[in-house]
């Protein structure tokens, strides 16, 4: 209930025994299979599509080596090495000569990246979003 992962089923560990040990957290205790628990991790860290200015794209671009670069005839795309959290981190996508940030997965294909920015209501405002 807190996106915080507090225990884990140890390797080799009986379903029984792990969910007897585990209840000692008491009853709100929500117990997830792993996937489903890094979502809810992640989830509050991730940030939707904002426009920003060229500047802070070479800031984040020069601050360390980039992680996935690409530049493709659609937009150039990239992400921070670093993670916020679990696999989201900042992802920074330039169409044109406009610039955007939002934070997600670090294996997001370039492709969804510039696709995510062209469908966002930063990139078309006063325009509902696009989906595409």
């Amino acid at each position: 209930r807190t996106a915080r992962v507090i225990d884990y089923v140890q390797r080799g560990e009986s379903s029984a025994t792990a969910l007897t040990r585990l209840k000692a957290y008491g009853p709100d205790l929500v117990v997830l299979p792993y996937d489903d628990a890094q979502r809810c991790y992640e989830a509050p860290f991730r940030r939707e599509v904002e426009e920003i200015v060229e500047a802070v794209w070479h800031d984040a671009l020069n601050v360390l080596p980039p992680y996935a670069w690409r530049n493709t005839g659609a937009g150039e795309s990239f992400k921070l090495i670093e993670r916020i959290a679990g696999d989201v981190t900042d992802i920074y996508v330039r169409i044109g000569e406009r610039h955007f940030r939002f934070a997600d997965d670090i294996h997001l294909p370039h492709e969804e990246c510039l696709r995510r920015v062209g469908a966002s209501k930063v990139y078309w405002p006063g325009e509902p979003e696009r989906s595409e």
